[in-house]
């Protein structure tokens, strides 16, 4: 695998040398929530465009035992144009749970390429 830095502490890990597989986002600072997400239906040929992950913003906070709302993921097919309709999966790390009391949650992107956690 190879990982690609996008900004402020983002990594996207490309685990495959044939052609992208699956992204994997992460990001680890103090006071915040971890979360992985990952996306699937990746182009098929090398010339294609590279989609991007990204989340909203750089940072979400809340209190302890408190609830994070309007955390949103960006799917886009070259870092600008948003790439509907694609399964993004995010899984929080230990210790994290969505308010079902879950650890992943998928959805499909809506027009604008998000989804809303």
């Amino acid at each position: 695998p190879r990982n690609i830095s996008i900004d402020d502490g983002w990594t996207i890990e490309v685990p495959s040398e044939n052609g992208v597989e699956r992204r994997t986002l992460v990001k680890g600072a103090a006071w915040s929530v971890p979360i992985i997400a990952t996306a699937g239906a990746t182009p098929a040929f090398a010339a294609s465009p590279t989609p991007t992950l990204a989340f909203t913003q750089s940072s979400y906070s809340g209190a302890g035992c408190g609830t994070i709302t309007g955390v949103q993921v960006k799917r886009t097919v070259d870092g600008t144009a948003p790439d509907a309709g694609k399964t993004v999966s995010v899984t929080l790390a230990d210790g994290y749970t969505f308010a079902d009391g879950t650890t992943t949650y998928s959805g499909t992107t809506d027009a604008n390429g998000l989804i809303t956690l």
